[in-house]
C-alpha cells in the first residue's frame, strides 16, 4: 500500500486508535500530500485539518487546538443552509466525545 492509500485507509477507519505520523525529509512533499492530494481525495466525506505542535506544552493544548481547527475548517465549507442544523448536531456529538 502506498502512502496515500495508507492515509485514506486511516481516515476511513470507524474506530481508530491513536494517531498516524507522517514523517520524511524536509521538502519531501508531506505537507503538499496532505493539503492538496489527500484533501482532494477525501473532500466529499472528510474535513482535513493540519496543525503544528510547535509551542504546545500539554496534550490539553493540542486537543483544544484540534477542536478549534476542526470547527473553523468545517464552518468554512460551502454547504446549503438546509444542512446546517444537521451539521451542528453532528459537530456537537463529535465534540462531546472529546
Amino acid at each position: 500500500m502506498n502512502t496515500l492509500d495508507e492515509l485514506k485507509y486511516y481516515c476511513n477507519e470507524d474506530n481508530f486508535v491513536g494517531a498516524l505520523m507522517l514523517s520524511g525529509e524536509w521538502g519531501s512533499g508531506k505537507t503538499y500530500l496532505v493539503d492538496n492530494i489527500l484533501k482532494s481525495e477525501l473532500s466529499e466525506t472528510h474535513v482535513i485539518i493540519r496543525i503544528s505542535l510547535f509551542g504546545f506544552d500539554t496534550i490539553e493544548e493540542v486537543h483544544t487546538d484540534i477542536k478549534k481547527s476542526w470547527v473553523r475548517a468545517y464552518s468554512e465549507l460551502k454547504e446549503p443552509v438546509h444542512g446546517i442544523s444537521n451539521n451542528v448536531i453532528k459537530i456537537k456529538a463529535i465534540l462531546a466525545k472529546w
